[in-house]
């Protein structure tokens, strides 16, 4: 993909279904005194989630999801997709599955190894594999290859065991039972909310708040705040452009792109940018009229990013030459960076710590919130249900299809004790499950029937798919409700 390569200082690697990522180029801060090692984020049975773990499939996590938002991606939507949180939970899972595999006495043998290296597309020239790019790349980012092979090993037993449960047989007979029992189901309403994110709505008075602000003892907790919350509270100088490419490759010579660049540089302009660009560029954005959206500093090669960076808003520049061939950039727009001073922020800090120390606060709050969704439920009061949804974003959803089989509504998986309750009870009854972390409340809206009807095609197989997806889904559950987690949340 090209855009991939252009964005070349975020190479990734993606091993396995439970996702294992090495960024090549990142940057750790913020993390210290994790128990005995600084250099743990968490723990699974004793075995160590590092910050270079977290840190680098973090940052994976938020270049796909820039690439989705046409390049760029705030502080405050990492916040609100809670990254730092599912990318945490994502190498806790990762952790669980090779913790298994090991136990079961899977192991990758060094040739396995050295196989998977060797495929990664960063570390070969001319399509062999480059033992002198290969070290070079991993001691520029501090790795040595020891380290760099154990986290790829990891992610080949995590692998092999979920190839373990790829394929259950079942005969035909039972697929199409199973295919019957599809439809059985009910309508409800379904709300799900977890408990500890509404720390958020706790008061701290005035008076609590100004005394711990104050406190000298309190500043250096707050500095640590303010150090692992700075990419929320700073904005990074942006820009928006487009470009023009001419490839430099095995059927173009450098010479016959740079007079096709410097001949299209003669005619174009702002105005008809984005038709040549359309008409004569090489690279994947032509469709896009050249656009590459919104990008920040690092996220191009760096010859493109110094003139995107310098050149003025509006301008057009004279051609660029990068290891893809010869560009010419329009500078569409320009945002500059910002940041916000440890003073003015560390109120909002304290205020969140201060809220999360709330426990029994914590507890009253859900339970009222619970029964006030409960009352609503019973009383059909639908107006309640929609104005606490919207104060406190429950993530209601209304007249959803909760079949017994699937046991899900939107995604989210509905607890067993509330699927028992949907088949046995009747028509307005409301169930809540008030589990560890999360609430769920269901109010059945009809009777337990065939709500949906499921297709004959390819039976087997699909019921196999199902079968092992449920599976696996629920033993990683399971062992990871086992195991000996120890986590710094508090670093997220």
């Amino acid at each position: 993909n090209y855009m991939q390569q252009f964005q070349s200082k975020t190479s990734r690697v993606l091993i396995g279904n439970f996702v294992g990522a090495i960024i090549i180029s990142f940057t750790l801060t913020g993390f210290s005194d994790f128990g005995s090692n600084p250099n743990h984020i968490a723990e699974v049975d004793g075995t160590p989630i590092t910050v270079r773990e977290y840190q680098s499939t973090l940052n994976a996590q938020i270049e796909r999801y820039a690439q989705l938002f046409g390049g760029n991606i705030t502080p405050q939507q990492i916040k609100s997709f809670r990254l730092r949180e599912t990318t945490l939970q994502q190498l806790i899972q990762r952790t669980v599955v090779k913790n298994l595999g090991e136990d079961i006495g899977l192991t990758i043998s060094k040739d396995e190894l050295k196989k998977e290296i060797k495929k990664l597309p960063y570390f070969l020239t001319n399509k062999q594999f480059d033992v002198n790019k290969y070290k070079s790349l991993l001691a520029a980012n501090g790795y040595s290859p020891s380290s760099f092979e154990e986290t790829i090993a990891k992610d080949l037993i995590s692998q092999k065991t979920n190839l373990l449960f790829s394929s259950i047989p079942v005969s035909k007979e039972s697929a199409l039972l199973m295919e019957k029992m599809k439809g059985i189901g009910s309508q409800v309403h379904f709300i799900e909310f977890e408990k500890e994110k509404n720390t958020k709505y706790l008061t701290v008075s005035g008076t609590e708040l100004s005394a711990f602000v104050k406190d000298e003892k309190n500043q250096p907790l707050l500095k640590s705040l303010f150090e692992n919350a700075k990419s929320e509270f700073t904005k990074p100088e942006r820009v928006r452009a487009s470009h023009i490419l001419i490839k430099v490759d095995d059927k173009t010579s450098d010479a016959v792109a740079k007079k096709r660049i410097e001949k299209i540089a003669k005619e174009v302009n702002s105005r008809n940018f984005a038709t040549l660009a359309g008409k004569y560029s090489e690279g994947p954005t032509k469709t896009k009229g050249g656009s590459l959206g919104w990008f920040t500093r690092g996220k191009m090669v760096p010859e493109f990013d110094k003139v995107a960076f310098t050149a003025k808003k509006g301008s057009i520049s004279r051609p660029v030459k990068t290891q893809f061939g010869y560009h010419l950039i329009y500078i569409e727009d320009k945002e500059k960076g910002s940041s916000r001073s440890f003073a003015s922020v560390k109120t909002i800090l304290a205020k969140r710590h201060l809220q999360k120390t709330k426990r029994s606060e914590l507890g009253q709050f859900n339970e009222k919130l619970k029964n006030d969704l409960r009352e609503a439920l019973k009383s059909s009061n639908m107006n309640k249900v929609t104005e606490l949804n919207q104060k406190y974003s429950l993530g209601l959803v209304k007249n959803a299809s909760l079949t017994l089989y699937e046991g899900s509504v939107n995604g989210k998986k509905a607890h067993d004790e509330a699927l028992k309750f949907v088949r046995d009870q009747k028509k307005g009854a409301v169930s809540i499950e008030d589990g560890p972390t999360k609430v769920q409340i269901i109010k059945v809206l009809t009777p337990l029937a065939v709500t949906t009807q499921g297709g004959a095609d390819n039976l087997v197989s699909k019921f196999s798919q199902n079968l092992t997806r449920t599976f696996s889904s629920e033993l990683t559950e399971k062992l990871q409700k086992e195991a000996k987690v120890i986590s710094r949340t508090d670093l997220l």
